[in-house]
């Protein structure tokens, strides 16, 4: 016949092994979510400080050619106009180009 002790160790043993599965599982979940929330605020901050450097710099860069050209507004125009171009010339010609970069990037970065 079946020792009860023995079916009792064994559901025991398992029902542990059931919970420290579940604990181990929820630990790797938080490892993970905490590398992903991390790396993104990271991210976040990494893109404010340039996009505030881009915008200093280009309003710099617009008086710097308005001054140059006597008109201030003039300089503001021209940098305006230059990034018009890049973006009509990035879109008609670079699209695919950038739009493969960007895929194989995001493909390919592991957390």
């Amino acid at each position: 016949m079946e020792n009860p002790n023995n079916s009792d160790t064994v559901f025991a043993k398992s029902q542990r092994y059931s919970k420290t599965s579940l604990e181990l599982l929820k630990l790797k979940a938080i490892d993970k979510s905490s590398a992903v929330i991390s790396k993104l605020v990271y991210t976040i901050i990494l893109l404010l400080f340039f996009t505030l450097f881009f915008i200093v710099f280009n309003i710099g860069l617009s008086f710097l050619i308005g001054e140059l050209l006597g008109k201030i507004w003039l300089g503001f125009f021209i940098v305006g106009g230059a990034y018009l171009l890049i973006g009509l010339v990035s879109h008609f010609f670079l699209h695919n180009i950038i739009l493969r970069l960007l895929v194989n990037t995001i493909l390919s970065n592991d957390i």
